[in-house]
């Protein structure tokens, strides 16, 4: 009985690493030798992955969005109101899109129609969130 529930822990654990961060887990970003702090997004029928990001505030973000054949239509186009950006998301090659230095606060992105949103949570250096 002990070999099967260990056997059946082992098997979810695997899953649960091939299948990468759960949908609701947050992405902690830090500047890069770049100054960019980057993150990379996987868009699929469930939506954003990770959907949530957090990084540090006034530094510059590059995302990198990798759009499966499976995503629903309107994650053909991703929507950056808070930047005043509208973005063609590629279907065969990456997407990457980089962002100003931006101010603390919560920013979301979407699909097109808004089925689809993300986060993304600027925080000051040194700060706890």
């Amino acid at each position: 009985m002990l070999a099967l529930l260990l056997v059946g822990l082992g098997g979810m654990l695997t899953l649960a690493l091939l299948l990468g961060p759960w949908p609701g887990r947050r992405m902690r970003l830090h500047p890069g030798p770049d100054g960019f702090q980057e993150a990379h997004i996987q868009v699929g029928p469930d939506g954003f992955r990770p959907r949530r990001i957090q990084a540090l505030a006034h530094h510059p973000l590059r995302l990198v969005f990798h759009r499966d054949p499976d995503a629903p239509l309107c994650a053909r186009r991703l929507h950056l109101l808070s930047w005043g950006r509208k973005v063609l998301l590629e279907e065969t090659s990456a997407t990457r899109i980089e962002l100003p230095p931006t101010a603390a606060g919560t920013y979301t992105f979407s699909c097109m129609r808004g089925r689809l949103k993300g986060t993304i949570q600027l925080i000051e250096q040194g700060a706890n969130a």
